[in-house]
């Protein structure tokens, strides 16, 4: 599977150690002898974030730097170009610390077992989804899969993008992921709307526990606030674009 993240880090976005501390839990976590990782800087200025970004190098993973912010979706979709045949691909943020060994490993076998699921993700504690939840948009299905070790699959309409892999059958269905003008926002919330569209189901990986390292009270919070509140109604318009098919499902790298 392709590990992707991407990194936009400066001194006054305190984003650089959340970048440190969230590839050193892929170091603990990830078996890099079976899947790969590939970071994109998007004109980070941070000098710490400099210097991870060539420790990330040296150990031997892939690097791609952009001179610009090129936005969350089409930097990460520069990645999903390497991706090979039949390949998995995560996407996700960084400002996570994620616990358990082997999450990567049960992602792959979660889409072997049910070939019915597109986008798998981990999930945060802040989130609302749950079997009871009054709201049916909330409301999540408990799926308990056949086969050793135990996966225990929770089918939801939204997998949140800090940790969400898309199955490699989806990817070559819908392209790449796609971002309302073009630098933050929506990107994992359209694909998982393009996911349901293509007839696959959204879940989250149930049991593995995760920290959202970001506290969300930096200028970089606020900026996203801000950029993405606006769009809000333009992408639920796209969303009824999609579903009556005047817009298609799939995207290409670079579009925005």
């Amino acid at each position: 599977m392709l590990i992707t993240m991407v990194t936009y880090d400066h001194p006054d976005n305190g984003r650089s150690d959340m970048s440190r501390q969230t590839y050193e839990s892929l170091l603990r976590t990830v078996d890099f002898k079976t899947h790969r990782l590939a970071v994109v800087d998007n004109a980070s200025t941070d000098e710490n974030t400099h210097k991870l970004l060539q420790r990330i190098i040296d150990d031997g993973h892939m690097v791609f730097k952009s001179f610009e912010n090129i936005g969350t979706a089409r930097a990460i979709n520069m990645t999903w170009q390497q991706r090979r045949p039949g390949e998995h691909a995560v996407k996700m943020d960084n400002d996570v610390v994620i616990h358990q060994a082997g999450w990567a490993d049960l992602m792959v076998e979660a889409f072997h077992r049910e070939p019915r699921l597109g986008v798998v993700g981990l999930k945060r504690v802040d989130l609302e989804e749950r079997p009871d939840h009054p709201n049916p948009f909330f409301r999540s299905t408990m799926i308990q899969t056949l086969g050793e070790p135990e996966i225990i699959l929770e089918k939801v309409h939204h997998v949140i993008g800090t940790c969400q892999a898309y199955r490699s059958e989806l990817l070559d269905e819908m392209g790449y992921l796609y971002q309302m003008g073009g630098l933050y926002g929506f990107d994992d919330a359209d694909g998982c709307f393009r996911s349901i569209q293509l007839k696959y189901w959204n879940a989250f990986l149930v049991g593995i526990d995760i920290d959202h390292i970001d506290p969300g009270t930096t200028i970089f919070t606020k900026w996203k606030q801000t950029y993405a509140f606006p769009r809000q109604k333009q992408w639920s318009y796209l969303m009824k674009d999609y579903q009556a098919g005047r817009v298609p499902l799939y995207h290409g790298p670079e579009d925005e």
